[in-house]
């Protein structure tokens, strides 16, 4: 598998160029290009792998630093595995006010990129938001995985439509899964799911945060003799990965997010896929 690091510049015949990135004292982003001219001449597109909002500011602060330099719109298309921000697509008065998303797509949409594209976002804002944006085809993701599996489950309704792709690109009948989640306190309860017993299923969403939605659900499988294993496209998994462990067998994921331990975890390459998708 190819290693992708956090900002990545893509050039003819899909070559990758690598900043160096440190920092001043003050934590102002300092970047380096020791192929400067090179990648002014062949590069045209820009890989951001990671969720920090500070990553994402450091690549857009290198497209301008290259754009100046070479007094022209170098870099033409951006490729944004993970949306930073993508979870928080709308204002909530009763919660959390922020709408990061929509202060993403503005700097994004400020560049004129002819081409912006992502992987599984979080939801459908972000097209409404985000100018030329595109989706990686997942269908292209999901077909690498066994078609095995006596179906694949939707852990909730937010996650139907990936998880209805994801059985129509193994050939498997869809399960829906269902829960509460107290909007003030982020608490979830209320799981419910139907599956057969002695069944091996295949849960499907986006993103794995800490994992409280998967255990869940995960437990009213194993409830009915049944067993699963696990795809999320995004794989944060803040809290770590023992307790999906002790339920899943097998956790996949992609490698579009920036993680220090990918060990227990099953890697599918989206990153190659993308940088070559046109």
């Amino acid at each position: 598998m190819t290693h992708y690091s956090a900002i990545n510049f893509i050039g003819e015949n899909f070559h990758s160029y690598v900043p160096s990135i440190d920092m001043y004292s003050d934590g102002t982003t300092r970047i380096k290009l020791d192929n400067l001219n090179e990648i002014a001449v062949r590069a045209d597109t820009l890989l951001v792998k990671s969720s920090y909002m500070s990553t994402f500011m450091a690549a857009m602060s290198l497209v301008d630093g290259l754009n100046s330099v070479a007094d022209t719109d170098v870099i033409r298309r951006l490729i944004l595995p993970y949306i930073p921000g993508a979870r928080q697509d709308r204002a909530n008065p009763t919660g959390d006010m922020g709408y990061m998303l929509q202060t993403v797509a503005r700097i994004i949409n400020a560049y004129g990129f002819e081409q912006v594209l992502v992987a599984d976002p979080h939801s459908a804002k972000a097209g409404e938001l985000i100018n030329n944006m595109v989706e990686y085809p997942m269908e292209r993701v999901y077909n690498s995985l066994w078609a095995g599996y006596t179906g694949v489950v939707a852990p909730d309704k937010g996650a139907e439509t990936r998880a209805l792709m994801a059985a129509q690109a193994l050939s498997l009948p869809c399960y829906y899964g269902s829960k509460v989640r107290d909007v003030a306190t982020g608490r979830l309860s209320g799981f419910e799911v139907k599956v057969e017993e002695g069944g091996h299923y295949l849960v499907v969403d986006d993103i794995c945060d800490g994992g409280g939605t998967f255990i869940g659900l995960g437990e009213k499988i194993r409830e009915q003799g049944a067993y699963a294993d696990l795809f999320v496209t995004h794989g944060i998994f803040s809290k770590g990965y023992k307790d999906l462990k002790k339920i899943y067998k097998n956790i996949y994921t992609t490698n579009s997010y920036q993680r220090y331990d990918d060990s227990d975890l099953l890697l599918i390459d989206i990153l190659t896929g993308m940088s070559e998708y046109r």
